[in-house]
């Protein structure tokens, strides 16, 4: 079930305790896939890291990865929106 939460969300309201927390990412096919475990970050969380780097943003891009989605495993998949993002820094 895909949750419904607006792209303006990484999580869904009322569930930020969820920050910080894994999620169970599925990369690839049903048939041939990974399973990995990554934090669920907020937007501003990663803005704030890549200040205090001091490198200067040159791109950033929300990306399409139909390839990589919130696990059904993962008992939070209804509260994530998963934001791939692509992002160039520079000294």
């Amino acid at each position: 079930m895909d949750n419904v939460y607006s792209k303006e969300y990484d999580v869904a309201p009322g569930h930020e305790d969820l920050y910080n927390q894994q999620m169970v990412i599925r990369l690839g096919t049903e048939e041939s896939h990974i399973l990995i475990h990554n934090l669920i970050k907020s937007r501003k969380e990663i803005e704030e890291a890549v200040t205090a780097t001091n490198l200067i943003l040159v791109k950033e891009k929300e990306i399409s990865n139909p390839a990589s989605v919130v696990d059904d495993s993962d008992p939070n998949k209804e509260y994530i929106v998963k934001h791939p993002m692509l992002m160039v820094l520079r000294k």
